[in-house]
């Protein structure tokens, strides 16, 4: 298959394989609650099952199917609990994106876990295939899965019968695009800040006020995610100078600061920081520094969490206080 293995907290999505699989899924298709929800029925045997899923032979590069196993950890790890999917859409006309699909044993509906593949699998379209949207069609009467579609941020575009006779409802998902920024943001970009600096007791980090939000824009790697005509997500690289990184001092040779990563609250979960991170660094490589620096709270595991998984490390002799008397580390990597 062209689509690469994917994992999440509590799944590990395999790559779909027909012919290794149809046993699998028979078994999950073949529950009379699941069965409803099929335009055809459950299929009779696993064989007819494995030519039901000769669908996703020969797509185009980077489309296909995924199997859902429980990650390790779970109560029984590796049984196969699910399907994700993202290929042509049989009925696309020529500005139609491509189609996503869903689906779960019935013994683990209400656990959050179609959601979690599915985040997974968009991630996927956003950031590696640079797909700007997908759709995903749902019969008018499952209500879970009409649920999830908009959870997702699906909206409602079209109905009829693609698959049998039942009416099913298209939504169209929009996914984040990357830019490059500018000057022009700056109203947007500080308006993202205040949505998203949030110290771990609820208090607003520190103001991004115009002249700041100027200087980030003016220059260096300056990296944005729209989703529609809203900014998600930011991360800014710029050249440190001497002291916390910013400002007319004198540069510091090779050293990329990196700063203002955001994320819109509401956007949380879609990876938009952890890409536009990857971004920058992946950049500021490439233009020749070979070191990165940026700044967390102390009290923030979650952010440091994610910038640990990238390499980074604590300077404790460059720990310093902010204005609100909370511990502010840096960190910093190899490029």
């Amino acid at each position: 298959m062209s689509v690469p293995p994917l994992r999440t907290a509590r799944l590990r999505l395999e790559p779909l394989d027909p012919a290794r699989h149809a046993v699998a899924l028979h078994e999950l298709y073949a529950a009379p609650e699941f069965a409803a929800h099929l335009a055809s029925g459950a299929p009779a045997t696993a064989g007819d099952k494995a030519d039901d899923l000769r669908v996703f032979e020969g797509l185009p590069p980077g489309l296909g199917g995924w199997v859902a196993h429980l990650a390790d950890g779970s109560d029984d790890p590796g049984r196969v609990v699910g399907r994700f999917s993202l290929r042509p859409w049989k009925h696309a006309g020529p500005t139609d994106p491509p189609e996503v699909g869903w689906f779960l044993a019935v013994d683990q509906w209400g656990r959050g876990l179609a959601a979690e593949g599915m985040r997974a699998v968009l991630r996927y379209a956003a950031w590696q295939l640079h797909v700007p949207s997908v759709l995903a069609l749902v019969r008018h009467d499952n209500d879970r899965s009409r649920a999830l579609a908009r959870r997702l941020g699906g909206v409602v575009t079209g109905q009829g019968s693609w698959y049998g006779s039942e009416p099913s409802l298209r939504y169209d998902l929009a996914l984040p695009v990357v830019r490059e920024g500018g000057p022009a943001d700056r109203d947007a970009v500080m308006d993202l800040w205040a949505r998203a600096a949030r110290r771990p007791d609820g208090r607003p980090a520190p103001e991004l006020g115009e002249a700041a939000a100027d200087g980030k824009l003016a220059h260096g790697i300056r990296r944005l995610a729209h989703l529609g005509g809203t900014l998600v997500g930011s991360a800014i690289g710029q050249q440190a100078v001497q002291g916390i990184g910013v400002g007319d001092a004198a540069p510091v040779p090779g050293l990329l600061h990196v700063s203002t990563v955001a994320t819109d609250p509401a956007r949380e979960g879609w990876g938009i920081g952890t890409a536009l991170l990857a971004d920058v660094l992946d950049r500021g490589r490439a233009q020749g520094f070979d070191r990165a620096q940026l700044w967390v709270l102390e009290d923030n595991p979650r952010a440091r969490g994610i910038y640990e998984r990238f390499g980074f490390t604590v300077t404790p002799e460059h720990t310093r206080v902010d204005e609100a008397g909370d511990r502010v580390l840096r960190y910093e990597r190899r490029l």
